[in-house]
């Protein structure tokens, strides 16, 4: 069984990195298209 306390932060951190990936593939592509588009 476990702990409440360690369930929410394992859940927190998981959200965290899930938000770091998604930002690091938003970033990924602005970079693909201002490279395939030069302003």
């Amino acid at each position: 069984m476990i702990p409440a306390r360690l369930q929410n932060t394992l859940r927190f951190n998981y959200f965290m990195a899930i938000r770091a990936f998604i930002d690091l593939i938003i970033r990924v592509i602005i970079v693909l298209v201002y490279l395939k588009f030069p302003v």
